[in-house]
């Protein structure tokens, strides 16, 4: 495997990590924002 080959294998790598680390966030948030509606007695609306 030559230089550019590793390098690209790299990048698309850390591109995935970023992706995931932002779905994650989001999941995390939607969560949050489903125990606050619950906590306030209404039902959580689908974001």
């Amino acid at each position: 495997m030559n230089k550019k080959n590793l390098q690209a294998k790299i990048l698309s790598l850390i591109n995935l990590i970023l992706k995931g680390r932002r779905e994650k966030d989001w999941y995390e948030e939607t969560l949050a924002r489903m125990n606050e509606s619950i906590r306030k007695g209404q039902l959580p609306d689908v974001y």
